[in-house]
């Protein structure tokens, strides 16, 4: 394998559909889930939440004759806390990693079954240190569609500022090692690291729309003026 997805949990219920669409891809990669901590906010065990997840998924990828063996590692304590979301663990991981390629998906996203094998074979030019595609951009259901995004996630979005959503990158993993400080800020990790290799050779994918993006639903307005 080529590629390891990172995604970092608390074991919300949306982990599933993330790694479902790790199983479901057509051509394989590792994926690397993260348990960010030990408690919830409700005191619920992060481990015993995602391991119950990860059991549906054994069933469904068993029971659609899919392979699906993920690596999981849970860290003592909760990186996440003060809006850092999965940065410091996407920072992180790019030096665990032995593949070269690197990609990250938020618990709460999805990827389309030809993600991985669109992607890597994009990347496979050797003169680019990344690639992105672009998000279908849909309600908390992760089922119901309200746009295609082009205005957003597409390097310089139309409202001026530079922008590729953490799970719409396939980056190479040395230049993830080599620019990893910038995911380290507080909620604008993945901004950061955009306006950090912006200026790298790279290819934005405009006509392929790979990432499920989960909208929050304060944006469900926002995101339905792209139409």
């Amino acid at each position: 394998m080529k590629t390891t997805i990172i995604t970092p949990t608390t074991g919300a219920p949306e982990l599933r559909q993330a790694c479902i669409s790790v199983a479901r891809q057509m051509q394989p990669a590792q994926h690397l889930i993260v348990i960010d901590g030990r408690k919830t906010a409700d005191h619920y065990s992060m481990y015993e939440l995602t391991m119950g997840i990860l059991d549906s998924v054994y069933a469904y990828a068993g029971a659609n004759g899919l392979t699906y063996k993920p690596v999981v590692m849970q860290l003592p304590w909760n990186t996440g806390r003060g809006r850092m979301n999965g940065h410091r663990i996407y920072a992180a991981a790019a030096q665990l990693v032995e593949t070269p390629y690197f990609a990250m998906l938020d618990q709460d996203n999805a990827l389309m079954p030809d993600w991985v094998q669109r992607m890597e074979m994009a990347l496979h030019d050797p003169v680019l240190a990344f690639v992105t595609c672009r998000r279908r951009v849909y309600k908390q259901d992760l089922q119901t569609f309200i746009a295609m995004d082009t205005q957003e996630s597409i390097g310089r979005s139309k409202h001026g500022y530079l922008l590729y959503d953490t799970s719409t990158w396939l980056m190479r993993t040395e230049t993830m090692r080599k620019f990893m400080p910038s995911m380290i800020i507080p909620q604008i990790g993945d901004r950061a690291l955009t306006e950090a290799v912006y200026e790298l050779p790279h290819q934005h994918i405009a006509d392929y729309y790979g990432t499920l993006y989960r909208a929050p639903e304060n944006l469900y307005d926002f995101f339905g003026g792209f139409k």
